[in-house]
């Protein structure tokens, strides 16, 4: 099981990384006045950890987006797709959950962090994108 459950941890980092990439994007939009940040949904890859390519989508506010990406060990999900090994849903949304990782998945989340990493080699504090 220790492998699946670093194959699924992986994995969930390789999504979380793509949709930071989604989030400066967005940003960009909503920074030329093409998305209301206050109001508008946002179009986010599953951040689950199937070993197949997940296809699903789900849509989240950016306060959201923001408050899951404040905790490392959080991830967004489509329903259905979190596993009990790994993660723990901690909320319910309107087509999403919110899983935060424990035991070897958090450990490998936390060090893979996009925010995180990225800071700690500039020496910079972590900071929020949208």
């Amino acid at each position: 099981m220790a492998r699946t459950i670093e194959q699924n941890a992986v994995t969930q980092n390789r999504y979380r990384e793509a949709n930071e990439r989604v989030a400066e994007v967005y940003n960009k939009f909503a920074a030329s006045g093409g998305f209301d940040k206050a109001t508008q949904l946002f179009e986010l890859f599953c951040e689950c950890g199937q070993e197949s390519p997940c296809g699903e989508r789900v849509k989240v506010s950016a306060a959201t987006y923001e408050r899951v990406r404040s905790d490392p060990l959080a991830f967004i999900l489509a329903p259905g797709h979190g596993v009990a090994a790994v993660e723990q849903m901690t909320e319910r949304g309107e087509g999403f959950v919110i899983a935060r990782n424990f035991g070897r998945a958090a450990d490998i989340a936390r060090a893979a962090d996009p925010r995180r990493v990225g800071d700690l080699a500039k020496g910079l504090k972590p900071g929020l994108i949208l």
